[in-house]
């Protein structure tokens, strides 16, 4: 997926908003974000897991790869 897509399909979402995938057969949350070789693709990897990514989480993780600021709370 590509980034823009994903901001495009989540913008008047809440940042609350658990993220999940759904195939044919299930739906499970989105756990964790994997970058593509290309750098301009994302990969919602998803598992059985209880512990679904926010989308706030998300919005994070992928500001600080694209930009290469990594926002740290003990930063002063």
């Amino acid at each position: 997926m590509r980034l823009t897509d994903l901001e495009d399909l989540t913008q008047y979402m809440s940042l609350d908003t658990k993220l999940l995938v759904q195939t044919e057969d299930f739906v499970n949350p989105v756990t964790a974000i994997k970058y593509a070789n290309n750098h301009s693709d994302i990969i919602l990897l998803a598992n059985n897991q209880t512990n679904a990514m926010t989308l706030s989480q998300t919005t994070i993780r992928t500001f600080a790869y694209t930009t290469g600021k990594y926002y740290s709370p003990h930063r002063k």
